[in-house]
């Protein structure tokens, strides 16, 4: 060993192991001893497994655990089950959640940090409701146990049957089972990696990061022994009903009755396996009983037990949701911690996650950023050169290369140059070269060829690029873009695009490119730079309503109640598309509509004047 690991050594032997150490650790103990192995943990960690053990300590107990496993010695003496619990509730101990949020708080960005605290916080709110939902129906016929008196009468047996058969412990038991699952943390851990691997694809992230199935079933199982004093209440009230359906019985047979009972002799866990059947209850309340007192105390014991069952139960859901949320704090922030540590170790910093979408953020480590922009600065300097030197064909070579790094790595994208991110200026080059060779197309009189340009350029665009870049570089702004592509869907009835005949008017495609910028503009991430300019949205807005596009677009674009100037619109219009007025009847509906309000205007003036008038005559008389 070098002088510098020995080093490393001593230092490492005063910090303490880590979360994601104590999981693998866990599960690496799992895997070699099966559920016996807690109790070789603590056998041979001296009777404590604190997680305040040094690291020098935690590796020499794994140490002495696997050459134990190697020997083939015993492995403990405790149950299986009993050990695991035991461990499951070790994890989700007040020490241990204070542990983890403070591990996670010193380990994660404060953006991360409170994102992940925040989501988790309502996930699990989200998940109680959702048990209380699907439980509440059951919950809602209590009424009727309370309708049977603590003396029950020939008259309310019906009463009392029903309220035996809410209490039944079987049929609890099976809606628990029903309604408490927990497997959705598993589906939503896998879904989420599928999700974020768009955002990090280099990482790999479904099969990186994926966890063995225990971690989960360890995780499921803790949440859910919170339900442990409901399930021994309703394991009391079992013990109840049969000895209350042993006493019914008994006297039954006791005032000699002949008529059918069907007793129930299967008991699982305890509990009662079904209804009283259609035995009358007032049989067993004859004043000429002599157990009549024995039958209502056990009545009385029986409703003890239920009630005891209902304050469990109610007391049960801020357990259950503290138990979900830290399961979820220790799935998520383990992931975090650990996406972290291998995003800075490629120079890369996480600084913003979206666990309900899926969306991570990130950017080029501090001190990398000044090689980046340096970066940037060579190929923006040398794109404005060829431009500026009409030099399109090595323009378009250098714009491509460029726009394949900045999209592989979003991370670069982040990179703030000039107030606008890297992101933004690839997209600005690459909408330069394209609405300069679409000009030149529809300058030769090849609209068609142009348009189908422009329909590609709206498909693909990953942002919207500000036009003002676009008018220093002397092409038209994507405003203009969009009022060609609109003439020529009009003049153009068997539009043809990728193979597709007949494209209907509501499916062009900068209706979708609005959409995406307006969501994401509204995302906790916007692209730094990124500007939709309202002589776009008025256009699309006027051209929504002439095409009678579908309400939902309209909602997109966040301005259904606004209507657009149609004026202003007109003239946009009619600069970039060049229309005929026999021709194109968005032009012509644009100048109806202005005519229209300039009428209704001029008509709502003079009836004012009018109405003026005439009240000014009458005061005047």
């Amino acid at each position: 060993m070098s002088a510098n690991e020995r080093s490393n050594e001593g230092a490492n032997s005063q910090e303490r192991p880590t979360t994601e150490d104590w999981v693998r650790f866990w599960t690496e103990m799992r895997r070699l001893f099966g559920g016996a192995y807690a109790s070789v943990v603590r056998q041979e960690a001296g009777g404590s497994v604190s997680a305040a053990m040094t690291l020098a300590q935690f590796q020499e107990l794994r140490m002495r655990l696997y050459a134990r496993a190697r020997r083939g010695g015993p492995l403990g003496q405790l149950p299986a089950k009993a050990a695991e619990r035991d461990l499951i509730e070790e994890w989700f101990s007040p020490d241990s959640v204070e542990k983890l949020q403070e591990s996670l708080r010193k380990g994660l960005p404060t953006a991360v940090y409170d994102a992940l605290v925040e989501w988790a916080r309502a996930s699990s709110q989200q998940q109680i409701a959702s048990w209380q939902g699907r439980i509440r129906p059951r919950l809602e016929k209590v009424a009727w146990a309370k309708q049977a008196d603590n003396s029950p009468r020939q008259g309310n047996s019906a009463a009392l049957r029903a309220a035996y058969q809410l209490m039944n412990p079987k049929d609890w038991l099976d809606s628990f089972k029903a309604t408490f699952e927990v497997s959705d943390i598993r589906l939503g851990y896998n879904r989420f990696l599928r999700s974020a691997n768009s955002s990090l694809p280099f990482l790999d992230l479904p099969n990186r990061y994926q966890l063995p199935e225990a971690s989960f079933k360890a995780l499921e199982a803790g949440v859910l022994l919170g339900l442990t004093q409901v399930y021994e209440a309703l394991g009391q009230l079992a013990m109840r009903l049969s000895s209350q359906v042993k006493l019914l019985k008994e006297v039954k047979e006791a005032l000699g009755f002949n008529i059918g009972f069907k007793l129930v002799a299967k008991l699982v866990g305890g509990a009662i396996a079904g209804p009283l059947g259609s035995l009358a209850a007032g049989l067993f309340f004859n004043p000429l009983a002599e157990d009549r007192q024995r039958v209502r105390e056990g009545h009385n014991q029986v409703l003890a037990a239920w009630e005891l069952f209902l304050n469990r139960l109610d007391s049960c859901w801020p357990a259950l949701e503290a138990r979900y949320r830290h399961a979820l704090m220790c799935l998520y922030g383990g992931l975090m911690l650990r996406l972290v540590q291998d995003l800075r170790s490629a120079g890369i910093d996480l600084i913003g996650v979206d666990l309900g979408t899926g969306q991570i953020t990130t950017t080029v480590a501090e001190n990398d950023i000044d090689r980046v922009i340096s970066w940037a600065h060579n190929w923006s300097t040398k794109l404005d050169d060829l431009i500026s030197a009409n030099a399109w064909s090595e323009a378009e070579m250098v714009s491509r290369e460029v726009a394949k790094a900045v999209l592989a790595q979003p991370h670069v994208g982040r990179v703030v140059y000039r107030d606008r991110s890297l992101l933004c200026w690839s997209v600005i080059y690459r909408t330069v070269l394209v609405f300069h060779h679409a000009q030149d197309l529809w300058s030769n009189g090849r609209k068609r060829e142009a348009a189908g340009l422009y329909w590609k350029w709206f498909e693909e665009s990953p942002v919207c690029p500000d036009d003002q870049a676009l008018l220093q570089r002397k092409v038209l702004p994507v405003h203009a873009a969009a009022s060609r592509l609109i003439n020529q869907l009009l003049r153009n009835s068997d539009w043809i695009s990728e193979g597709k005949q007949g494209v209907s008017l509501s499916e062009a495609p900068f209706f979708k490119f609005l959409g995406r910028r307006v969501q994401a503009r509204q995302s906790p991430f916007p692209w730094q730079g990124e500007v939709i300019a309202p002589a776009l949205v008025r256009l699309l807005v006027s051209y929504a309503s002439f095409a009678r596009v579908k309400p939902g677009v309209l909602n997109t674009l966040n301005k259904r109640e606004k209507r657009a100037s149609y004026v202003s619109v007109a003239r946009l219009y009619r600069r970039a598309a060049r229309p005929r007025w026999s021709e194109d009847p968005f032009y012509r509906w644009l100048v109806w509509r202005f005519l229209r309000a300039t009428l209704l205007w001029v008509g709502s003036a003079v009836a004012l004047g009018s109405v003026a008038w005439l009240i000014a005559t009458v005061a005047i008389k």
